[in-house]
């Protein structure tokens, strides 16, 4: 079976279409059209390769226009008056064990005397050594090129075609047109070569220390600025943290830097570093560029006690109730949906600090009603009270577009994100290694959720002593 992707070029527009496969194909494939006909449609595929790892996206997801600016200056370029374009990349027994891949160039004259010579195509180190080429005649393997040694009309074309072992996936290498004494060499769209990525997090950093702990968990949803260094004044683009709160870019080689955009649930987050990152030039793939925020205790709190911050929760006399009589003497809460409650609390974040085992009821009553001897004691009692408030779709609310009350998830899960890992900590009980090389980066004091009794008063806030909560 040959999978064909095919390349053809626009006078006036591309129209970019995605598919989704094992190895992710970013365009859909159209195998009805020759490599030559004139159609006003470009398709790409960036299959497989392990400098260009596309396999998160799904043809749900949109291509980054980043990345469309990008290789659109490199499908069709013009070198010494020719113009060279790649029309075709084809995968060959993609189901084999004996997969290969196709780049084919057409090589234009525009008219301009004299004629070529020479044409030359870069053989990337991880593209490997080619098992086959067109045109065979006058053609040889020297210094890293592939070298045709045949003549181009200034007024004709001509069709080269390179074919590597595996799967290739896309990048940049040098195309060279040589006419006489004059020899000019230039990036066009190719193997593998010269694409990099860029990735990083956005985390909750609960021990607000600069680097990326195993425990600590991101945020997913917050946008993530490129900037080319050589053109700071216009961002190059823009894509939101995934799920986890992780980001990858794609670039070329280049100069960059990339920025968190917006502020953090509703700024009641402040950074741990700096907001934006001079990479500087970027020639392999780049890793672990994480953003840490923390909480401003007292500016969250503020907003709890002033009702800027809407809340619907009890507090821990309200769940000691619900925990000791489920179901009797008016209580709000089921046996069942109490029991529905503290499942859903073991499996929220970490296996640490709650989990209750065979009878989970009298072990979260014990957790919330033991006599406070520590700021663990107070902090876990707390929490818990606040997961409560949080699973039982209580917790911090916002309006919709028609003014009506919902849960404010963002908010709550970040709260949940910053408070488990420093729960998680104070027992002892998870890792304290970075996830990241990073140096402590806490250059600017803010105040901060850095221990437990500020911990303790946040969430002692949250469950009951401020903001706006409605009658039971």
């Amino acid at each position: 079976m040959k999978q064909s992707i095919k390349f053809l070029i626009l006078t006036f527009g591309i129209l970019f279409l995605f598919q989704s496969c094992e190895m992710t194909s970013l365009f859909e494939e159209d195998k009805s059209q020759s490599i030559l006909e004139k159609e006003e449609k470009f398709q790409l595929s960036l299959l497989g390769n392990e400098a260009f790892r596309l396999s998160f996206l799904g043809s749900d997801l949109d291509y980054p226009d980043y990345l469309i600016e990008m290789i659109n200056g490199f499908i069709e370029v013009n070198i010494n008056t020719y113009r060279v374009s790649l029309i075709s990349r084809e995968v060959n027994n993609p189901e084999s064990n004996n997969v290969t891949t196709t780049f084919t160039y057409l090589v234009t004259g525009t008219g301009v005397s004299p004629s070529l010579d020479n044409f030359a195509l870069e053989i990337p180190n991880c593209a490997g050594t080619p098992v086959s080429w067109t045109q065979r005649n006058a053609s040889s393997i020297s210094a890293g090129f592939l070298i045709w040694n045949s003549s181009v009309p200034a007024n004709s074309q001509q069709i080269f075609s390179v074919t590597y072992p595996g799967r290739v996936g896309l990048g940049l290498i040098n195309a060279r047109v040589t006419k006489g004494s004059n020899s000019i060499t230039q990036r066009v769209l190719g193997p593998c070569k010269g694409i990099y990525s860029i990735n990083g997090s956005i985390y909750i950093d609960s021990n607000s220390d600069g680097s990326k702990q195993s425990s600590e968990s991101g945020l997913g949803g917050f946008p993530i600025q490129l900037i080319n260094n050589d053109k700071p004044d216009t961002p190059l683009g823009t894509i939101s943290t995934k799920t986890d709160g992780s980001f990858e870019f794609y670039v070329f080689e280049g100069n960059y830097s990339i920025k968190v955009v917006d502020d953090l649930i509703n700024r009641n987050y402040n950074p741990t570093g700096d907001t934006k990152r001079n990479i500087g030039l970027v020639n392999s793939n780049i890793s672990n560029l994480d953003f840490g925020y923390k909480i401003d205790s007292r500016k969250m709190i503020n907003e709890f006690e002033s009702g800027a911050i809407l809340l619907d929760t009890r507090d821990v006399k309200f769940w000691t109730a619900e925990l000791r009589n489920p179901g009797r003497n008016n209580s709000t809460y089921s046996r069942a949906q109490m029991i529905q409650f503290l499942t859903e609390i073991e499996g929220l974040l970490l296996p640490v600090p709650f989990q209750f085992g065979s009878d989970k009821l009298t072990t979260a009553l014990d957790i919330i009603t033991r006599p406070i001897r520590s700021n663990v004691d107070a902090f876990l009692q707390q929490l818990l009270t606040a997961e409560l408030n949080i699973v039982s779709g209580r917790g911090a609310k916002k309006l919709d577009s028609n003014g009506v009350r919902i849960s404010d998830n963002d908010f709550n899960n970040a709260l949940l994100l910053y408070a488990e890992p420093l729960a998680c900590q104070a027992l002892g009980a998870c890792s304290t290694t970075p996830t990241t090389n990073n140096a402590r980066v806490s250059s600017i004091m803010y105040s901060a959720f850095t221990d437990l009794s500020d911990g303790t008063s946040v969430l002692s806030s949250f469950n009951g002593t401020g903001g706006i909560r409605t009658s039971r």
